[in-house]
């Protein structure tokens, strides 16, 4: 379960972004793992994000091996500030909720 400060900090830019009908909420889930992503459609390559989020979700077996994954991807940045998260989706990055990280893509 994400700690308080990530449900807070998802909930807020929900709030900014998910009134524009580009904005993106998706939920992915196996037995073991569950990641939300966040984006505007219109800015944001899907295809990037299935091909290095989506994906590679589904193919690590394990919850630890997916965080590695994004730990260690060149293209995944972690969370700096509320501020800079929206400039960055309204760029076309797509914010990743993984466990009690945040994650930009």
């Amino acid at each position: 379960m994400p700690s308080n400060k990530v449900l807070s900090i998802k909930e807020d830019l929900k709030e900014k972004i998910m009134q524009s009908e580009d904005a993106v909420f998706k939920e992915l889930h196996t037995k073991e793992k569950y990641i939300e992503a966040l984006y505007i459609k219109t800015n944001s390559d899907e295809t990037v994000i299935q091909d290095y989020v989506v994906k590679p979700f589904f193919e690590n077996a394990t919850a630890e091996r997916f965080l590695n994954y994004l730990q260690s991807h060149p293209k995944v940045k972690p969370f700096e500030n509320k501020e800079q998260t929206l400039e960055e989706l309204i760029r076309g990055v797509a914010v990743l909720f993984y466990q009690d990280f945040i994650f930009l893509f």
